[in-house]
């Protein structure tokens, strides 16, 4: 057997390539609120019910707005990154041997970047914007509390054999089914750090606009450690 043809029975064994178009995302914003009733304080040590609202409101808002939305900040999802995976090593030298590279830890860099396309109301850059609120006060400028703004988010690289051109509902019920996944992640402790601007121009009539989101994480886990169908080595 030649080299093609040992190719061709390799890429047929393994179902073909992966193809960066074949991907789905989904967002899961902020669900806990430990600051809710709890008191904020101004800068004079007195409570502060205002921003107490303020804060209150920012929550419910994002969470009927992704309610109301649906599958739309996901589908709406042009690109994203993957994110990797670095192994932390330091230089061990033992007499005059050569030096050994030797891990110590491991670390999660960068930010999970990715692209959407805006409706005309620009719906999902207020989901964004809304969720930053969850952060920090925009009266008090204060920070607040960690867990009040971090979600989480799965990416998925999607199999060759999915259909994007079926009927929408049918297409929205499948991009989720595991059986229609071939590898996914699992990041936790997301919140969009970085929101980019909007372009306008007069000689960009026939385009669609986008907005860059920078997504700041703690870590990521395979999805394959706990469902078998992602783990294609079982």
């Amino acid at each position: 057997m030649g080299q093609i043809d040992k190719f061709r029975a390799a890429m047929s064994k393994a179902k073909g390539f992966a193809r960066p178009s074949k991907f789905a995302v989904r967002i899961n914003p902020p669900t806990l609120i430990s600051t809710i009733g709890n008191a904020f304080y101004n800068a004079n040590g007195q409570t502060d019910e205002t921003i107490n609202i303020e804060f209150a409101r920012a929550h419910q808002a994002i969470r009927e707005m992704y309610q109301s939305m649906g599958s739309q900040i996901e589908l709406f999802c042009s690109s994203i990154e993957m994110p990797g995976h670095d192994l932390q090593t330091q230089q061990v030298q033992h007499g005059s041997a050569p030096v050994r590279d030797m891990v110590t830890s491991h670390g999660f860099e960068g930010m999970i970047t990715a692209s959407f396309y805006l409706s005309e109301d620009l719906k999902e850059r207020h989901f964004f914007e809304q969720w930053q609120r969850l952060a920090v006060n925009v009266e008090s400028h204060k920070a607040n509390f960690y867990d009040d703004y971090i979600g989480s988010m799965e990416i998925y690289q999607l199999s060759n054999g999915l259909d994007s051109g079926l009927p929408f509902p049918t297409f929205i019920d499948k991009v989720f089914d595991v059986d229609m996944a071939e590898y996914g992640i699992r990041a936790s402790e997301v919140y969009p750090a970085t929101l980019s601007g909007v372009e306008y121009s007069y000689e960009s009539g026939n385009q669609i606009a986008t907005m860059a989101v920078g997504f700041n994480y703690r870590e990521w886990r395979n999805l394959g450690d706990g469902q078998s169908k992602l783990r294609p080595y079982s």
